[in-house]
């Protein structure tokens, strides 16, 4: 620990002699050692505020002085954002106002409006290390002294975010430190400029992302006058960075936008805009803006390159995409516009983009997102989005705003394409009877053939039930009349009406090889056979692995493989591919996949059977079951056309290896030691 931090016997933390080493090791100046925390109280009590300045310029810091007042003390923050904003540029470093924010108590209501008031007054220009000795201000003790003598936790911690000086600390006395408090200091050790003047480069990084404490002189200063080269580079590249942060977390919306233009518009470092906080769960600049409901700040940031898609940790711990942290029941339709541009690209993204395995209209309408914010989320996110079903949700709330949005989406030829290959249900029932006149000519013939299209779906549908080959490749593109209207392609997206499972999945439930290999074949460019999921957002390896194994179900799973289908897709259980296949061949999973095969109801309890029966114990997590791709030469993925992969590849009849379970038993396949 820092010597200013040994909680030794003596009544402050850091004895005299640790105190002056430390200031002769970082050229610090000597200061008084600490009064007692009634004396300085003592001290200031009674005292006024004498300010130095001209008549006109103490006339506006006295009325500032009190309106400022009046925002901490009835924790308004908005105000106190629109007062700041308004106040001429000056020195406000004598109002105490940090003081006063530290003496408010520290409670569930008023913490967050603590946090808020120092991040925008830091950001201001007042500075918390500035000597109150040295200034008129009615105050004796620093801002952090004050926040540990009145137990406030949230200012300590915010003050210590905002660089400062730890060097105030032995200003207190040890009976006034809670251990909660200590473990909030600890956070911040050994500090930046320690981790500078040891030459640690990760210990900079980290503390960098954390906004570690000052030690007197610049942190640029420092590094330089070390020589670590390293270090050096890391601090002057980071720096706007650090600065557009606070900008952010204090809401200064004109300081942020004057950053980001100097970054695009001069030689300054470039900004990091994704650059994640180590002890903020992982969070970005996006992030903060996000939780401030700040709309134009985020709008701005996302303007400049800032990612919704990068990776953070909830409060839980589960890994989960920024623009997930912004569905919640704060949410306004002005931060849904700023974050969601309706663009393609940007549909094609949200549909993959996942959180404990549900999508973003699923977290919306679980999280209670506002009605307004959800139907214009809705429109953003596209028909992709909507089309994948919902399994559990049946909130009747949110229908009106989604019939809405899909009523609006019959005159785009694309969305109502997509929502009518997917077959979605209610796309032919948004229209009311005896208003289909209003709709243009086009989207009318397109409801007048709707129907003729999903028959075409269902007849492609049951040619893989009934194992019909010739059937089935001839109604693989779509020929009625009114093709010009539709996505004619069915093979690789098509869902029968009211049916969330794909052809693919279909095939692979009745093994048939041959229409397995015609449907990978058809899969569209960009594509990934991971996004084709059913309603359960499980993948067709899910139920390949769920089978009891025989020839032709290795010799699917290994097709599914050559076209990069992965093994640890979860669902939206939190299951993956090999968590099936250790349950394979059980009177439970055999069940299950028979009323998949025909489309019945699940009940849950049939669900909970088959995790409870006893699994096999398979080698995966071990053992590589499937060819290694440095070991085995493959065809071109999508390339296969009815022959069997890879013409190095052995088959199946020659393989020799087996691997048999515990409970009797027994498969081949190839095995590559990890």
């Amino acid at each position: 620990l820092h010597p200013f931090l040994l909680l030794d016997s003596g009544s402050c933390i850091g004895s005299p002699s640790a105190v002056g080493s430390a200031q002769k090791r970082y050229g610090l100046l000597q200061r008084p050692l600490c009064l007692s925390i009634e004396e300085r109280l003592l001290r200031s009590s009674g005292q006024a505020t004498v300010w130095k300045g001209t008549p006109q310029e103490n006339k506006v810091k006295q009325e500032s002085s009190e309106d400022l007042r009046q925002c901490i003390h009835s924790l308004d923050v908005e105000k106190m954002r629109r007062l700041l904003d308004e106040l001429p540029e000056g020195n406000y470093q004598d109002l105490g106002l940090l003081q006063e924010v530290c003496l408010l108590k520290d409670t569930s209501r008023s913490s967050p409006a603590i946090r808020d008031f120092i991040l925008m007054l830091v950001d201001f220009g007042v500075d918390p290390n500035s000597d109150p000795r040295l200034s008129s201000q009615q105050y004796q003790l620093s801002p952090l002294a004050t926040a540990i003598s009145n137990r406030n936790v949230s200012a300590l911690r915010t003050l210590l975010q905002c660089s400062t000086d730890l060097l105030q600390l032995k200003e207190v006395q040890l009976k006034w430190m809670t251990p909660e408090m200590k473990g909030v200091i600890r956070q911040f050790q050994p500090g930046m400029w320690i981790a500078v003047h040891s030459g640690n480069v990760a210990d900079v990084r980290r503390s960098v992302s954390r906004h570690s404490s000052n030690y007197g002189q610049t942190l640029q200063e420092l590094a330089e006058r070390q020589g670590n080269e390293q270090i050096i580079k890391l601090i002057s590249g980071i720096s706007p960075t650090m600065k557009l942060v606070h900008h952010v977390l204090a809401r200064d919306e004109r300081k942020v936008r004057t950053v980001l233009q100097r970054s695009t518009g001069g030689p300054s470092p470039p900004l990091r805009l994704n650059l994640r906080h180590l002890a903020g769960q992982g969070a970005t600049v996006l992030h903060y803006a996000i939780r401030n409901g700040d709309a134009s700040i985020a709008r701005a940031l996302i303007g400049a390159g800032a990612q919704l898609f990068t990776v953070m940790k909830d409060n839980q711990g589960v890994e989960c995409p920024v623009l997930f942290t912004a569905l919640d029941e704060s949410l306004s339709p002005e931060m849904v516009d700023a974050l969601i541009s309706k663009t393609i690209m940007c549909e094609s993204i949200l549909q993959q983009l996942l959180y404990k395995s549900q999508g973003i209209l699923e977290v919306a309408v679980r999280n209670r997102v506002p009605l307004e914010s959800f139907n214009l989320l809705l429109d953003r996110s596209g028909p992709l989005v909507l089309a994948q079903r919902n399994c559990e949700l049946s909130l009747e709330a949110y229908c009106d705003g989604i019939d809405e949005v899909v009523r609006k989406w019959l005159e785009e030829p694309r969305a109502r394409q997509v929502l009518a290959l997917h077959g979605y249900p209610r796309l032919a029932s948004v229209v009311e009877a005896g208003q289909e006149d209003q709709l243009p000519a086009d989207a009318q013939a397109f409801l007048s053939a709707l129907g003729e299209y999903w028959e075409w779906i269902d007849y492609l549908s049951e040619s893989i039930y009934n194992q019909d080959i010739e059937s089935f490749q001839g109604l693989s593109a779509y020929q009625g009349e009114a093709c010009e209207l539709f996505h004619c392609d069915l093979l690789w997206n098509a869902r029968v009406r009211e049916d969330a499972l794909p052809l693919l999945h279909k095939a692979v439930l009745h093994k048939n090889r041959s229409m397995v290999v015609e449907i990978l074949n058809a899969m569209e460019p960009f594509e990934s056979i991971d996004i084709l999921v059913d309603e359960y957002h499980r993948t067709a390896l899910h139920y390949a692995h769920a089978m009891k194994e025989t020839r032709q179900t290795k010799e699917i799973v290994s097709l599914l493989y050559e076209f990069g289908a992965s093994e640890h897709c979860l669902d939206k259980f939190g299951k993956e591919p090999l968590d099936f296949k250790e349950h394979s061949g059980t009177a439970a999973m055999e069940l299950y996949l028979e009323k998949v095969r025909e489309r019945h109801s699940i009940p849950d309890e049939l669900e909970r059977e088959i995790w409870r029966q006893k699994s096999r114990k398979v080698w995966e997590y071990k053992v590589q079951t499937h060819r290694h791709p440095h070991a085995h030469c493959h065809n071109a993925p999508g390339q296969i056309h009815g022959q069997r992969p890879g013409k190095g590849s052995r088959s199946w009849e020659e393989d020799s290896a087996s691997i048999e379970s515990d409970d009797g038993h027994s498969w081949g396949g190839w095995c590559t030691l990890q």
